[in-house]
């Protein structure tokens, strides 16, 4: 979601919102070429994330095979954008497992998940 914050120092933008603006100074149409909305399973977004990632959990590394959520690296509660650019793939349960830890964090339990045969 794009914030502007107003106070007495002027205004401040977060991320989301100066791309919305960046995109619209450049008419480009749409202001979040890939953008989803909660966990819903967006095809075209699991597609272009399979495409840049692979078809393997983000956390476990073991292959999604049907068992596919959405999960954001820094969490929306967190200030993270829904682009594609803050998007991952992993299974239900890790995804769950990952809940609205930092991005570190999330990297930190992916790499001890692997180190462990991906074991939650």
């Amino acid at each position: 979601m794009g914030v502007i914050y107003r106070g007495k120092r002027g205004e401040t933008w977060n991320a989301e919102a100066l791309s919305a603006r960046e995109h619209l100074e450049a008419q480009k149409g749409s202001l979040a070429p890939v953008a989803v909305k909660g966990r819903r399973k967006d095809r075209a977004t699991v597609e272009a994330l399979i495409t840049r990632d692979g078809s393997n959990c983000f956390f476990c590394g073991s292959a999604l095979e049907g068992d596919v959520t959405v999960e954001h690296l820094v969490a929306v509660a967190h200030g993270g954008p829904n682009h594609i650019s803050n998007l991952l793939l992993a299974h239900a349960q890790c995804n769950q497992a990952a809940g609205h830890l930092s991005g570190a964090e999330k990297v930190a339990m992916a790499l001890r998940l692997r180190s462990t045969g991906g074991a939650l």
